[in-house]
């Protein structure tokens, strides 16, 4: 059973036990993420998660930190993401003290060293090089800023280059003391441990750190602009394009879960219908795909295909005849298989103590709640073929569509008027 305690710092603990394992995950969740930054902070929430990993005050270097991990054999890391921050130690359950003493020193006693900061930047550096020079990051990337303009959602997490080169150790320790704060940071153990010793104990390691207050950030402009294009022409062996559409957010229970399943219907596996028509019968893409990235006020519902250089209007064409196919009608054989596709892989995630411990950390560190498995399962259950289909008459709409594309030799004008011809003006 998950059992939820909350410090007297306001710091939440989430206990996941699965004694049927012989390991143990310590995930640590801080609301915050890179939508919580302006022009001015670009980059900063990820160079910080970086930084935690340079040395503590009971690790005092890299390598002694590096150390305390590798000699229990464990698995050791850090994300940034839009809306969260999460480091985690998975290893033996015999070795949850460690885990905890580790993740609670990064987390409470950083160093935050000014000799770090600047051999660190050149890093981040080389990761944004590495991101622009890979075209099917850098679509999505430039699909963030097309469908989000102006707004931190649209921005890089990692950054811009001069902003990163900018950053001093006081830039580290101000961002700790605003958001390393108690009320801000949920820690969740899952895996095979003893929960009475474990809640009595927890104090020992966060307990220290202020209550503070939880982060705010910019909402998302409630409408669109309109149809969009970004073309960014640039040598490749193949054209990379994503479109781009506005979402239902995370705490819609409403239309989360058709969405949910709209995505499948399209993209989901290799029976969906993108991947047998674009790919299978027409040989238009090695890849082709949807996803939705689910934030708090809004999501970004996209599609996303690498194509033959030469035949870019037909792949085009063929993806937003599926996307507007008979006003997206599903028939409850298709919304059955889709049903079973997300069910089976939502249950296998829950099976390993990592995966599981993100299920309901997430859950809790951005929307407050921790919901059963069962109660997804559910809610998916209850989705109908009519609650698809409107779903995404609302999603796909010619005043919410946007289009990424990088390639050699793309025009811009002929783009959107393919657009409008055969979307927009049906």
């Amino acid at each position: 059973m998950v059992e939820k305690t909350v410090l007297s710092n306001g710091l939440r603990l989430v206990m996941v036990p699965m004694q049927e394992v012989k390991s143990v995950a310590v995930l640590v969740l801080l609301r915050a993420g890179s939508r919580y930054e302006n022009k001015e902070t670009l980059g900063l929430t990820h160079f910080y998660e970086h930084m935690v990993f340079k040395g503590t005050r009971r690790y005092p270097s890299k390598m002694d930190l590096a150390l305390a991990v590798d000699q229990i054999g464990a698995e050791f890391n850090g994300l940034t993401s839009k809306e969260y921050t999460a480091y985690y130690i998975k290893g033996e359950s015999r070795h949850l003290e460690t885990a905890l003493r580790v993740l609670s020193e990064m987390i409470c006693q950083p160093l935050l060293k000014e000799q770090d900061v600047e051999q660190e930047k050149p890093v981040i550096v080389e990761e944004i090089n590495m991101r622009e020079d890979n075209p099917q990051v850098k679509v999505d990337d430039t699909l963030g800023e097309v469908v989000f303009p102006n707004h931190p959602l649209g921005f890089s997490g990692a950054g811009e280059k001069e902003t990163i080169k900018s950053y001093r150790a006081p830039d580290f320790l101000g961002f700790k003391e605003k958001f390393y704060t108690g009320e801000n940071l949920v820690v969740v153990i899952s895996g095979k441990f003893s929960a009475a010793s474990l809640a009595r104990n927890i104090s020992n390691y966060f307990g220290g750190l202020p209550k503070g207050e939880r982060g705010e950030f910019i909402p998302a402009k409630a409408n669109f602009g309109g149809p969009s294009v970004r073309v960014i022409n640039k040598k490749t062996d193949q054209v990379h394009l994503s479109l781009g559409f506005r979402g239902f957010p995370r705490l819609d229970d409403k239309n989360r879960p058709p969405q949910s399943l709209l995505d499948t219907v399209l993209g989901g596996g290799m029976s969906s219908r993108l991947f047998q028509k674009v790919r299978e019968e027409k040989s238009l893409a090695y890849y082709v795909d949807s996803s939705v990235s689910s934030y708090l006020d809004t999501a970004l519902f996209g599609v996303s295909a690498g194509v033959d250089k030469k035949r870019v209007g037909e792949a085009l064409e063929t993806i937003l005849g599926e996307i507007r196919g008979g006003e997206f009608g599903v028939g409850r054989r298709e919304l059955r298989k889709a049903k079973d596709y997300l069910r089976g892989h939502f249950i296998l995630s829950l099976e390993e103590p990592l995966d599981r411990a993100f299920w309901y950390g997430v859950d809790e560190v951005l929307e407050n709640r921790l919901r059963s498995p069962e109660e997804v399962i559910k809610l998916l259950e209850k989705v109908t073929p009519g609650d698809v289909s409107r779903v995404a008459r609302q999603i796909f709409t010619p005043q919410n569509l946007s289009l990424a594309i990088i390639g050699e030799g793309l025009e811009e004008e002929k783009l959107k008027m393919l657009l409008y011809n055969r979307f927009i003006s049906r």
